[in-house]
């Protein structure tokens, strides 16, 4: 079982294709894989500053309360154009299940709370299992 969640975005687009075909030549068949990865839309200009202004007034309320500066991991992202890890997988033999945030929610019966769009990069959550 391999888990690469919470960590793709903060990777360069040429280290995520490196990881994958790693994870890829280390994996029998009969191997699993779950990740969360930037989805399409991820590096729209527009979605990344006003994500970007949203994190800025939440660390600034959470400094004023815990009375530190708080560390700005935005500049560890990168907004890169990124190989679709659904198809890659898909094409390498590898059975892939794939949803997104309002996708996921659904599945259990949950809405999407208002606002979240904004709040939330779009990212895509995916299993796969190695068949070959």
């Amino acid at each position: 079982m391999w888990s690469a969640e919470g960590l793709v975005r903060y990777l360069p687009a040429q280290a995520q294709d490196l990881l994958f075909e790693r994870i890829h030549s280390l994996s029998a068949p009969g191997s699993w894989l779950a990740s969360n990865v930037p989805s399409q839309g991820s590096n729209d200009p527009d979605r990344v500053e006003r994500q970007r202004e949203d994190m800025k007034r939440m660390r600034a309320a959470v400094a004023e309360v815990v009375d530190a500066e708080i560390t700005d991991v935005e500049d560890l992202w990168y907004p890169e154009e990124r190989t679709p890890v659904d198809e890659w997988l898909r094409e390498r033999g590898w059975d892939v299940a794939a949803a997104t945030f309002p996708e996921l929610m659904a599945r259990y019966h949950r809405t999407v709370p208002e606002g979240a769009d904004d709040a939330m990069p779009p990212t895509l959550y995916v299993s796969a299992q190695r068949r070959h």
